[in-house]
């Protein structure tokens, strides 16, 4: 009777154990495309568009912060970006803003949208740097970009995302 006992004992130990190192192996194979996921993160404008008016520059577009990994475990605390633009061989900043991710988790193989509206006076200094690189032709921009993420673990440093450019041309 004792050994009915240990063997049914033993049999739930082992499924207990059994189930334990799969759920491991399974996160342990999620962790090590932690630091590809990192790599690969990207912020990519869309539809950006400046207009100008006579009294301001106007700056709108879409930001599609994208995770094209397998990864899961990462929020979206906050993601810094300015834009700049390059005139005389010089990088002027033109704007800068902040969008707040409020630990949204940044799920596998998917990107989270932020809408962007800033509107610049021409009379204050980058404005009117920017009005007279255009006069002259077409102008260089930039968005750089800084994230903060949290992990199970708690938050990262801030990291830099690749720059991306487009050209302004009225």
């Amino acid at each position: 009777m004792h050994t009915k006992k240990w063997k049914a004992l033993a049999t739930v130990f082992f499924i207990i154990t059994a189930l334990s190192a799969i759920l491991l192996i399974k996160e342990t194979l999620n962790y090590t495309k932690f630091y590809e996921a990192i790599e690969k993160l990207t912020l990519e404008p869309s539809n950006l568009n400046i207009s100008i008016t006579t009294q301001n520059i106007i700056i709108t577009g879409k930001f599609a912060f994208r995770n094209p990994t397998s990864y899961y475990g990462l929020e979206l605390l906050r993601l810094d970006f300015q834009i700049i633009f390059v005139a005389n061989d010089a990088e002027i900043e033109l704007t800068t803003d902040t969008e707040w991710g409020n630990q949204q988790p940044i799920n596998p193989y998917s990107k989270i949208t932020f809408n962007f509206s800033r509107s610049i006076s021409t009379n204050a200094e980058p404005g009117s740097l920017f009005l007279q690189a255009s006069s002259q032709g077409p102008v260089e921009c930039i968005v750089k970009s800084q994230v903060f993420l949290a992990t199970f673990f708690g938050p990262t440093s801030a990291m830099e995302l690749e720059p991306q450019r487009f050209t302004y041309q009225k």
